[in-house]
């Protein structure tokens, strides 16, 4: 699930369940724990009017296997890197 608490402050909590965990519980919430767990946070702190300091930080659950938190980081390094080329360019457009 997702919290966003202004300013700037925003919270993902990502649970990764068996495959058919969501027909079994007929959509509801399952009642078994994750398979894998982890939570994302990032703050956004402006500097001044062209300036932002950005925050972030991912935690998991223990036992998530190597090749998964490898992965991951890859795929959150290539969007921050598209956010960053955005940013970037429309700070150019400014």
């Amino acid at each position: 699930g997702y919290s966003f608490l202004a300013p700037g402050v925003f919270l993902m909590d990502t649970r990764v369940f068996p495959a058919g965990e969501a027909e079994r519980c007929g959509g509801a919430t399952p009642t078994v724990p994750p398979s894998m767990r982890w939570l994302d946070q990032q703050a956004v702190t402006p500097l001044d009017e062209r300036r932002t300091r950005y925050f972030y930080a991912s935690a998991g659950d223990d036992g998530i296997p190597a090749k998964v938190v490898d992965r991951r980081f890859g795929v959150l390094q290539a969007a921050f890197a598209e956010d960053r080329a955005m940013i970037e360019g429309q700070q150019r457009l400014a």
